[in-house]
């Protein structure tokens, strides 16, 4: 990850409105920005024992809390899985 792309993430966003990256069919929730008003969405799911960040993810999208930024291919490399002691 690079301070740069971080950078552009950042500029995507408004005070109300957080921005996350879309990589294929999935989103990469650490690499995001969140609105506060983002908070009481997630302490809902906690609530009620949902705890996937895709689906609150999904959910702060339709209710246009977070806007989704697909993946460049140039800036893959970026997240590369390393998840395994082998990688």
């Amino acid at each position: 990850m690079t301070a740069a792309f971080l950078r552009g993430l950042l500029a995507r966003c408004s005070n109300d409105c957080g921005a996350i990256v879309r990589h294929g069919e999935y989103f990469e929730p650490l690499a995001a920005v969140y609105p506060k008003k983002l908070q009481l969405l997630a302490a809902k799911h906690l609530a009620q024992g949902h705890y996937a960040m895709q689906d609150l993810v999904r959910e702060g999208i339709q209710s246009g809390l977070t806007r989704e930024v697909p993946l460049e291919e140039k800036d893959i490399p970026l997240f590369q899985n390393v998840n395994r002691p082998e990688d």
